[in-house]
C-alpha cells in the first residue's frame, strides 16, 4: 500500500458485465472527434506551449472500418514546428485498427498550432499529442456475441483458470468489428490481468485509454470505480502531476465521490511538492 492505498485492487468489480446501455449519447455515424492534449500547464517561465488554433477539422472515416462497424481511436505525438506546422507524426498508441491509424495520420498534418514560444519568439516543440475518435451510431452497448465471449472469459476467471481466461481475452481484442465501448470493457479487464501479474504501468495505460472521453464509453458507476484505480496506479508509480490531475476529476464527479483515503494521499503530495523534499518524476 501507498498513502493507504491498495496499489491494484481486484477490478472484476468493473468487468463485472452490467444491464445499463452504454454510451448512449454517442453522436451521428461516421463522426470522427479529435482532441488536443495539453502538457502540464499551458504556460512555461519565459514562454508558451503550443495550442492548436481550430479543434474540429472533418476527418473522413475510413470506409472499409466502418462497413465493418469498426470504431476506435488513434493517439499521435509529433513536433510542431515554429511556423505551426505540425512535422513528423506517428502513432503513440492506438485500438489497433490501422486504416483509423492512417486516417489520423493524414489529418493531422492539415492541423495548426499557434506555435510555442520562448522569450517572445516561435520555437518548435517536439511530443505535442493529439487523440482521434473514430465513433459510428451503431456503437451503442456490446454486441451479443461479445457479450457472451466476454461472460466466458469472466467465469474462466472466477473458477481460478486465469491462463486461460488470459487467453480467451487476448483473442476478444483482435476481433476487428469492436466498438468503443466494447474496447473500453475489454482494456479494463485487461487491467485487472496486468495487475495481477504485477505489470502496474501496462494496467494504468489500460485504464487510461479506458476511460478516454471522461468515461463516454462506459457505465458511469464503471468510470467511478476505474478513475480511482487510475489513481492509485499513478500514485504508485510516482506520476504525482497525473494523479492530481486524477484528483480534479474524481472531485467533479456527480454525485460526489468521497473517499478519505484519496484525499489524505492527495494532500500529501500536495504537502510534499510545497514542502522542502524532491519528489520523483519519472522522464526528468
Amino acid at each position: 500500500e501507498l498513502f493507504g492505498l491498495p496499489i491494484v485492487k481486484d477490478v472484476m468489480a468493473i468487468t463485472a458485465w452490467g444491464d445499463e446501455e452504454a454510451a448512449s449519447d454517442l453522436v451521428d455515424e461516421g463522426t470522427v472527434q479529435s482532441d488536443e492534449l495539453q502538457p502540464q500547464g499551458s504556460t512555461l517561465e519565459g514562454g508558451t506551449v503550443a495550442k492548436v488554433v481550430k479543434r474540429k477539422y472533418r476527418v473522413g472515416y475510413p470506409m472499409a472500418a466502418a462497413a465493418r462497424g469498426q470504431e476506435g481511436w488513434v493517439r499521435l505525438s509529433f513536433t510542431v514546428q515554429a511556423d505551426g506546422t505540425v512535422a513528423d507524426p506517428v502513432v503513440e498508441d492506438s485500438s489497433g485498427v490501422q486504416e483509423l491509424e492512417k486516417a489520423a495520420l493524414k489529418a493531422i498534418l492539415r492541423l495548426r498550432y499557434t506555435p510555442a514560444t520562448w522569450n517572445g519568439k516561435p520555437i518548435e516543440q517536439c511530443a505535442a499529442k493529439f487523440n482521434y475518435i473514430f465513433m459510428l451510431q451503431s456503437g451503442k452497448g456490446a454486441k451479443p456475441d461479445f457479450i457472451k465471449s466476454y461472460k466466458a472469459v469472466i467465469e474462466l476467471k472466477t473458477i481460478g483458470r486465469e491462463a486461460e481466461a488470459e487467453a480467451k481475452l487476448e483473442q476478444l481484442t483482435t476481433l476487428r468489428e469492436l466498438n468503443l465501448y466494447e474496447t473500453s470493457r475489454l482494456l479494463l479487464m485487461r487491467a485487472s490481468f496486468q495487475g495481477a501479474n504485477g505489470d502496474f504501468a501496462g494496467a494504468l495505460r489500460s485504464i487510461q485509454n479506458a476511460t478516454m472521453m471522461d468515461g463516454r464509453f462506459l457505465e458511469k458507476d464503471i468510470y467511478r470505480v476505474a478513475v480511482k484505480e487510475m489513481f492509485g496506479l499513478q500514485v504508485a508509480l510516482k506520476k504525482y502531476a497525473d494523479a492530481l490531475d486524477t484528483h480534479n476529476k474524481i472531485k467533479k464527479l456527480k454525485p460526489p465521490l468521497s473517499d478519505q483515503g484519496i484525499d489524505a494521499a492527495a494532500a500529501r503530495i500536495h504537502g510534499a511538492i510545497d514542502g522542502p523534499d524532491q519528489l520523483g518524476f519519472p522522464g526528468v
